[in-house]
């Protein structure tokens, strides 16, 4: 849950085109929060997007010379290297959209690699349940008398207790499963 909060305050406001930097701007965030939010989105789609081979395009070993004297489009000249898809996203200004994902669908030829990771990013549906609300559900649940309860355990309990709240579990199920269990328990060991 921690981890889709940090998603959620991070990675998709800038890779929204109606929000991106401006989000955090507007927001008054302090500039080192906002230029740690752009380097770890930065990070991501270094490590795992910008070097993605775009569908459609040749690979470099694909490109040069079919014959010996075709050398025409070759030049010693350095080439241009091209900025960033994502420096190029945010270079330009936001936009109103009402669906960033179809969006991202219809920009992929433009930015092959970073709308592979918008969409990524931008379909996980956000939290129903604030982080708070579960930690205070923990520490109902952790009192100091239960402090060797094992992380599976309290996984569970949190869980079931959702559920129950929630209507996917029927409390009075739950007790007659836990009455079953203690009946088949106590009969196990007067065997």
């Amino acid at each position: 849950m921690e981890c889709l909060s940090y998603i959620e305050t991070h990675f998709t406001p800038v890779l929204h085109p109606g929000l991106k930097l401006k989000y955090f701007q507007q927001n008054d965030w302090h500039k080192d929060w906002i230029a740690m939010a752009l380097e770890l989105v930065q990070d991501e789609y270094a490590a795992h997007y910008e070097q993605a081979a775009p569908a459609g395009e040749e690979s470099p070993s694909t490109i040069g010379p079919t014959h010996a004297n075709d050398f025409g489009n070759f030049s010693v000249a350095a080439r241009a290297v091209r900025e960033s898809e994502l420096d190029e996203f945010l270079r330009h200004p936001v936009e109103a959209v009402k669906d960033p994902l179809l969006w991202w669908y219809n920009k992929r030829l433009i930015y092959p690699n970073l709308s592979s990771m918008a969409r990524d990013y931008l379909s996980i549906p956000p939290t129903s349940t604030a982080v708070e609300r579960v930690f205070s559900q923990g520490r109902g649940l952790l009192q100091y008398t239960r402090n060797r309860l094992s992380p599976d355990t309290i996984r569970a309990y949190l869980c079931l207790g959702d559920w129950c709240r929630n209507g996917v579990v029927d409390i009075s199920d739950l007790t007659a499963a836990i009455k079953e269990k203690k009946r088949k328990y106590i009969a196990i060991d007067e065997d």
